[in-house]
């Protein structure tokens, strides 16, 4: 026998029924699911500022995030920012001295620096079910969603 849909396995496909897996306001405040999560404070590098707010964005319109999720989502952008940073300090460092003049140990510890980051990144974000391309699924689910809801709201609508 096959097990039990989840309403968050309903809410992918589109199959989600009020009427038999209950309201999603209720299913909200059961998970604590945030809607909206603005950009900590701790992350100050542009890019990883950018990639917040791209990422967590969708990651909130699909019910993804409750208020336990907000400190791991913050170190997976802190470590983001660790790479953002190194990565910059590193084409800074090949910028700044010639081939003869680069130590390859320096360049070898900024690696390792960015590739640990890029790990830790990866890892925390896999736990939301986010690879690159889970994510354009996730974003084209979003659109149909939003398309769906505004054809609702015009047929809704008066004429004025």
């Amino acid at each position: 026998m096959a097990s039990k849909k989840t309403i968050e396995q309903h809410l992918l496909e589109e199959t989600h029924r009020p009427d038999r897996q209950g309201s999603l306001e209720e299913y909200n405040k059961l998970k604590r699911i945030i809607t909206n999560v603005d950009c900590p404070k701790t992350i100050k590098n542009k890019k990883a500022k950018q990639a917040w707010k791209s990422v967590v964005s969708v990651l909130c319109e699909t019910n993804r995030v409750s208020e336990e999720d907000v400190v791991l989502l913050e170190t997976a952008f802190i470590s983001l920012e660790i790479l953002y940073d190194t990565k910059e300090c590193l084409d800074t460092y090949k910028k700044n001295n010639s081939m003869e003049t680069q130590d390859f140990n320096i360049i070898q510890n900024y690696n390792k620096t960015i590739s640990r980051a890029s790990v830790d990144f990866t890892k925390i974000i896999t736990l939301f079910g986010l690879s690159p391309l889970q994510k354009a699924k996730l974003v084209a689910g979003v659109a149909t969603i939003k398309a769906k809801n505004s054809l609702a709201e015009r047929l809704v609508k008066k004429p004025s």
